[in-house]
């Protein structure tokens, strides 16, 4: 008797994408001295398209930044769901003793500054 045939398909993730629903959640990696400034980055999308992200200054690790409609179709309505680039802040090696030294002053400054 004839009936409808059910195909799944599995599609593996990479280490830095994991899905929720039609959602995507990429990890991307932003200095903490570009969290600090604010600027700009670029994310590589699961088709392979390269996208520009800014990044606010003043952002934190984990904080999520939404593109709106770069997710993955609802398989339904064809309606894209949205990506969600979680800001992962490592911190540079800095070996410069003058880049040190300047740093050592803007974080004075800042400290006594809020205080």
């Amino acid at each position: 008797e004839p009936g409808d045939l059910l195909v799944m398909i599995n599609i593996d993730m990479p280490p830095n994408m994991s899905r929720d629903g039609n959602n995507i959640i990429q990890d991307v990696y932003v200095s903490s001295l570009d969290a600090i400034t604010g600027g700009d980055v670029e994310v590589k999308h699961f088709t392979g398209k390269r996208i520009k992200v800014s990044v606010p200054r003043g952002i934190q690790h984990t904080e999520r930044l939404r593109i709106k409609s770069y997710g993955t179709a609802d398989p339904q309505s064809g309606i894209p769901g949205d990506l969600y680039v979680r800001v992962c802040l490592y911190t540079p090696q800095i070996t410069d003793p003058n880049h040190l030294d300047m740093l050592n002053k803007v974080k004075h400054e800042v400290i006594d500054e809020q205080s």
